[in-house]
C-alpha cells in the first residue's frame, strides 16, 4: 500500500486539480496541486503500477514503466486521482479518448470541449466506477446501456424513457412480511400474502416511470425529469391498514402509550389534561421513547422543588421514588391508603424544604399537627389514654 493515499479530488476552472491525500507515515492529511506535484512524483506510489489503464504506454508518476507489473483496470481510492491526471495529461490519446467516451455514453454534450468540463465529468465517472469496483470504461458502457444521462441527440427515439419496475416474488414477499410485522405485529397469512403480491404487481405495471432527458447546449449538462412511478411502501402500507386487525393493534398501542404517559406523569406529580395526555401518547405511538417524555416531566417537576430534590430529579430519579419513604410514613401515621396520597400533598412536600431534610421520625412528629391526625384511631386512642390518666391523677379511677 502506498504511503500517500488519495482521499478526494477537486477540479479547478483552469483545468488543474487539487488532490487531498493522507500520509500513512505521518498520519497527516495534506493537499497538493496535481499539475505540479504528480509530475514530480509526490504521489508516485499511488498510481505508478497502472501504466496501461487509459491506453497510454507509460505512467506519468515517479520511476519508469515496470514491465514486471501487470496493468490493472481496477479503480480504487488509492489510484483514481492518478488515473484522472494521467489520462488528461496524455496529449496523444488520453483527453481525446476520455472526451469521446463521455460523449458516446451521453455524459457530455457533443459541443463541449472545455478541459475543465471534461475533467469534472470524468472525476464523477471515476468515483462511480470506484464505488462499483469497475474499470471506468466498463462503467460508462453500463451507463449507456441503462440510458443514464443520454442527451437529446442520442435519445430522440426514446425520449421520454418509460420504465416499469416489477419486483421478483422473493423481494415482494420479504417486503410485505416486514411491513405486516411492523403494522399488525404478525406475519401475513398465506392468503393475505398472495392477495397483496397480486395487487402490488398490478399496481407496478400500471404505474410506469417516465423520464425525460434534456441537455444544455452550452454546458452539455444533462438533466432528467421524472414523473409517475409507484411508492411501493406507501401502497402496501395503505392496503395493510385496511385489515381489521390493524385497528385493533392501533387501539391497543394507543391505550398502552396513554397508560405509560399517565404513569410517568403521576410518578412526577404532573397532572395532565386529557388533551395533553393524548398528545404525549401520540408522540409515543409515532416512535418517541417514553424515557424522553419522562425526562420532560422531571424537568417540569423540578421547577417547584427544593435544590436537594432538583439534584435527584436531574439524575433520572422520579419524584415518587424520592418521596417514597415519607409517603409510607404518612400513610402509617395518618392511616391513609398510600395510593391516595398525592405528591402535591402539602404535608408530604414539607418533608424536604430548602437545605433541610427531615428524618422519618421528625416527619411523623410533624404529621401530628396535620388536621387529619385527629381523626385517626391512634389520635383517639392517645386522647383516651390521656383522659384516663387525668382521672387517675384526681383519684376518680383506681
Amino acid at each position: 500500500m502506498a504511503d500517500k493515499v488519495v482521499k478526494s479530488v477537486v477540479g479547478l476552472p483552469d483545468g488543474n486539480v487539487i488532490i487531498t491525500y493522507a500520509d500513512n507515515s505521518t498520519q497527516k492529511k495534506s493537499a497538493l496541486n496535481a499539475s505540479t506535484e504528480i509530475a514530480s512524483a509526490k504521489l508516485g506510489g499511488s498510481y505508478q503500477n497502472n501504466p496501461g489503464a487509459f491506453g497510454t504506454s507509460q505512467a506519468t508518476g515517479s520511476g519508469t514503466n515496470n514491465p514486471a507489473v501487470a496493468p490493472t483496470t481496477s479503480v480504487t481510492p488509492e489510484n483514481y486521482a492518478a488515473y484522472y491526471q494521467q489520462a488528461l495529461s496524455s496529449k496523444s490519446d488520453g483527453y481525446v479518448k476520455i472526451r469521446k467516451a463521455l460523449i458516446d455514453a451521453g455524459q457530455l454534450g457533443k459541443g463541449v470541449k472545455s478541459p475543465a468540463s471534461v475533467q469534472g465529468t470524468w472525476a464523477t465517472v471515476l468515483q462511480g466506477a470506484s464505488a462499483d469496483g469497475l474499470d471506468p470504461y466498463t462503467y460508462l458502457a453500463n451507463l449507456k446501456k441503462q440510458g443514464a444521462g443520454l442527451d437529446i441527440a442520442a435519445t430522440q427515439k426514446q425520449n421520454p424513457y418509460a420504465l416499469i419496475t416489477e419486483w421478483d416474488p422473493t423481494k415482494t414477499k420479504d417486503y410485505i412480511t416486514q411491513l405486516s410485522t411492523s403494522l399488525l405485529n404478525r406475519e401475513p397469512t398465506p392468503e393475505e400474502l398472495t392477495s397483496l403480491q397480486s395487487k402490488l404487481s398490478d399496481a407496478q405495471k400500471k404505474n410506469e416511470l417516465l423520464t425525460t432527458y434534456k441537455t444544455d447546449p452550452k454546458t452539455g449538462k444533462v438533466t432528467a425529469h421524472q414523473v409517475g412511478g409507484l411508492d411501493e411502501q406507501q401502497f402496501i402500507t395503505d392496503l395493510i391498514k385496511k385489515n381489521p386487525d390493524y385497528s385493533k393493534v392501533k387501539e391497543a398501542g394507543t391505550t398502552a402509550a396513554l397508560q405509560s404517559v399517565q404513569d410517568a406523569a403521576k410518578a412526577n406529580g404532573i397532572v395532565l389534561t386529557p388533551q395533553d395526555a393524548a398528545s404525549y401518547a401520540e408522540r409515543v405511538r409515532n416512535g418517541e421513547k417514553i424515557d424522553n417524555i419522562t425526562s420532560t416531566f422531571r424537568k417540569i417537576a423540578a421547577i417547584s422543588q427544593p435544590k436537594a430534590v432538583q439534584e435527584l430529579l436531574n439524575t433520572g430519579t422520579d419524584l415518587a421514588t424520592i418521596y417514597q419513604p415519607y409517603k409510607a410514613a404518612m400513610a402509617t401515621t395518618l392511616e391513609l391508603n398510600p395510593n391516595d396520597i398525592q405528591l402535591t400533598d402539602p404535608a408530604l412536600s414539607g418533608a424536604i424544604s430548602g437545605d433541610k431534610t427531615m428524618t422519618t421520625y421528625e416527619f411523623q412528629r410533624a404529621l401530628r399537627k396535620d388536621n387529619r391526625w385527629q381523626y385517626t384511631n391512634n389520635a383517639r386512642s392517645e386522647a383516651a389514654n390521656v383522659a384516663t390518666q387525668v382521672l387517675k391523677d384526681f383519684g376518680f379511677m383506681g
